[in-house]
């Protein structure tokens, strides 16, 4: 009979730290994260990434890491970004810049270069709705990535900037 007293007890006080915890913790601000896809973005054609925010804000100051796979190589972005927005908006907007290191499957020819891996620096200007109590979050804007994406009149590998656009889809938690 203690046995089972001592059980009644010990699940009551679980449950009622479980279910009756803080308000402020419930309720307030808390670290903005998310999984979500990316389509063309900093990934190129498409990438799986995981973001959070380095302070216990959905806004502020974070950072992504990502995978993404095209045919003739693999993608890693790499960024810092910060999320702008009224402190208790679920809409912000996003300025990043980092890098994606691109692991090529066959060696890429470009001009007078030839690349088994590359590194191509990255920026975000985004339009982001980013709950912050988990369910689904999205963003779109523009992308632009630098590096030596084409060839000059002779045919000599130069830096370019292209003007990429990016479409992201995924769980905030």
């Amino acid at each position: 009979m203690k046995i089972t007293s001592i059980l009644k007890i010990s699940l009551l006080f679980f449950f009622s730290h479980f279910f009756l915890s803080s308000v402020e913790g419930q309720v307030f601000d808390r670290r903005g994260q998310a999984i979500y896809v990316e389509l063309m973005g900093n990934g190129l054609i498409y990438s799986v990434n995981y973001e959070s925010r380095f302070t216990a804000k959905t806004g502020g100051l974070g950072g992504r890491i990502g995978m993404g796979y095209f045919g003739d190589g693999l993608s890693v972005p790499m960024q810092l970004n910060f999320l702008i927005g009224k402190k208790d908006s679920n809409k912000f907007f996003e300025i990043g810049g980092g890098v994606t290191y691109i692991k090529w499957i066959e060696p890429y020819e470009l001009g007078d270069r030839i690349f088994e891996e590359q590194t191509l620096y990255t920026f975000s200007l985004m339009f982001r709705r980013h709950p912050r109590y988990g369910k689904w979050m999205w963003k779109v804007g523009l992308t632009p990535v630098i590096g030596y994406l084409g060839e000059d009149d002779e045919g000599k590998a130069e830096m370019q900037i292209w003007p990429w656009i990016g479409i992201g889809v995924g769980r905030a938690f």
